[in-house]
């Protein structure tokens, strides 16, 4: 889906679900925040984040969260975003471990 099909998606769910629904929208995997950057995601509550591979409490993790953060704030002009952080630490099958 482009960016601009999933800002009308996100727009239309906000407008059908309502103020009070809690909207996880698309943000960044893995490091990749432009096409969140492409996404209006003034409609969301929370941006998702899949930081794989990372840790849990390790710097780098760390790191990555509190960029995204920032960054989510940034994008969007406003106050950052909730972050919806699942798959960290995750492996896909038959990946090695480095």
């Amino acid at each position: 889906m482009d960016p601009d099909d999933v800002s009308e998606h996100l727009r239309i769910g906000r407008l059908i679900l309502g103020p009070e629904a809690y909207i996880v929208g698309p943000g960044f995997s893995s490091g990749h925040w432009e096409f969140g950057s492409l996404v209006d995601c003034g409609p969301c509550s929370a941006l998702a984040c899949h930081p794989y591979a990372k840790k849990d409490g390790s710097p780098e993790l760390e790191q990555m969260l509190s960029e995204y953060w920032t960054l989510s704030g940034n994008l969007w002009q406003e106050s950052a975003k909730d972050l919806w952080v699942t798959e960290y630490d995750s492996r896909t099958l038959g990946m090695h471990q480095c």
